[in-house]
């Protein structure tokens, strides 16, 4: 968008995104570098110095992160995987039913946000148990 006055100066107002410059992308960095200084920086200082309360806690995070992002991969492969485990299925225990395979496809599909949010209940589930067994073994 350019304004001009008469005699004045031209103003002109341009998106960061016709500077190839994405928000997400300089947020995602930011986070990136913050975690990479946690891991190679403040780790081993809080080992070094003796300060195990600080130390664990930081390990704890970054397992809380890592369940994190594997859920969110799970939420990402969730249909791909569904769609192989069907025609695996399929193809191996369930011959005789072949003609039922576009009818459970179009199902697949009918309810794919319901699988999705399923999906990731069920690994936000797994994950808590795997964090509270974590726990219970380090205390």
């Amino acid at each position: 968008m350019t304004r001009r006055s008469n005699d004045g100066p031209a103003v002109s107002i341009r998106k960061l995104e016709d500077f190839n410059f994405n928000v997400t992308e300089v947020i995602l960095a930011f986070l990136l570098i913050l975690f990479s200084f946690t891991t190679y920086y403040i780790i081993p200082w809080t080992f070094t110095s003796g300060r195990s309360g600080l130390f664990l806690t930081i390990l704890n995070l970054i397992l809380v992160l890592v369940l994190i992002g594997l859920t969110l991969l799970a939420r990402a492969i969730i249909n791909p995987v569904a769609k192989f485990f069907l025609a695996l299925v399929t193809k191996l225990f369930c011959t005789r039913d072949k003609r039922l395979m576009p009818i459970i496809k179009m199902n697949m599909e009918a309810h794919k946000s319901r699988n999705v949010k399923t999906a990731v209940m069920y690994s936000l589930a797994m994950a808590y148990l795997y964090f509270g067994i974590a726990m219970l073994k380090t205390s």
